[in-house]
């Protein structure tokens, strides 16, 4: 029962997030936002690890692949999705989103690291998946797309695949002989996410001064650094030790609809009937492919 609510809250904070980040972008630069977050996140995961005394430091051998990690999980990602994120709704960003286990899957199978790789279920789910991505950017690459939608776009499929190389880098790190701590590794990519956007940003901006933000772009900040980061990697962390990775990583098919449900409340907008069946197809493709990856 615990976890069942845990994992409803976590599905919150990451739908949540794409919606606080309409509200940051909206008056901060993408840059900007996105630093903020990760700081916030580090100072959140950090406080909140000692609090409970866990570990924070990790062996030097380990730091190199770790920082790695934090690039690809975090500080590329999210500095593509904050910028795409000012050129699409909320909704479609989350939609994308939903498309991370397709890529994870796909490069893994290339690399020789997917077991699923021979299940010919797996494969199908693959397939779905890929049309229903299709069907996702239809509008926005034909009759109803402005050529900033189709960048906005572009840039959080890039968001996605960065995810999944961030996902197979982590399975290297935190699996096997040599894994470190998850709590102390979720940390120190942290660390490498925050020092990397945070120098993109002052570089990006020429050193001008930070526009003003309201209460609602720093409370949406506040929201993402605590909530979204710091608390939602603790809750996922605990999810893996108590059910297992895949069955945590079931929060993938309820993500995005909950971004898409949490878009029609902020910001009243539906997705176009294209997009609701493209994502409809990759969730068909997800749970397909996870089927079959649990039959391996």
């Amino acid at each position: 029962m615990k976890n069942g609510l845990l994992f409803g809250l976590l599905a919150l904070f990451w739908g949540g997030s794409f919606i606080a980040i309409k509200f940051v972008v909206a008056e901060l630069p993408p840059l900007t936002g996105a630093s903020m977050r990760v700081l916030v996140g580090l100072a959140a995961l950090f406080l909140l690890l000692k609090a409970w005394g866990k570990k924070t430091a990790v062996p030097l051998r380990a730091r190199t692949g770790l920082w790695l990690t934090g690039l690809f999980s975090q500080a590329f990602p999210f500095a593509l999705l904050f910028w795409g994120e000012r050129h699409i709704s909320a909704g479609l960003a989350g939609l994308i989103n939903g498309t991370v286990p397709l890529w994870t899957f796909l490069m893994g199978a290339a690399l020789g690291r997917e077991p699923a790789a021979r299940s010919p279920r797996a494969w199908a789910g693959i397939g779905l998946g890929l049309t229903g991505t299709i069907l996702i950017f239809a509008p926005v690459l034909t009759y109803s797309g402005s050529r900033m939608e189709v960048w906005g776009a572009a840039a959080c499929l890039g968001m996605a695949v960065c995810y999944a190389v961030g996902s197979l880098l982590a399975r290297t790190m935190l699996v096997g002989e040599k894994a470190v701590d998850v709590y102390a590794g979720a940390l120190h990519q942290q660390v490498a996410a925050t020092v990397f956007l945070g120098l993109l940003s002052v570089f990006a901006s020429g050193g001008e001064p930070r526009p003003y933000a309201s209460p609602a772009a720093l409370g949406a900040v506040l929201y993402l650094g605590v909530c979204s980061t710091a608390v939602a990697f603790l809750i996922f962390f605990r999810l893996i030790r108590d059910w297992g990775s895949l069955r945590a990583s079931a929060v993938t098919y309820v993500m995005p609809v909950v971004a898409l449900v949490l878009d029609r409340l902020f910001f009243g907008r539906w997705p176009r009937p294209a997009e609701a069946a493209g994502a409809a197809v990759v969730l068909s493709g997800v749970l397909l492919l996870h089927s079959g990856k649990a039959r391996a």
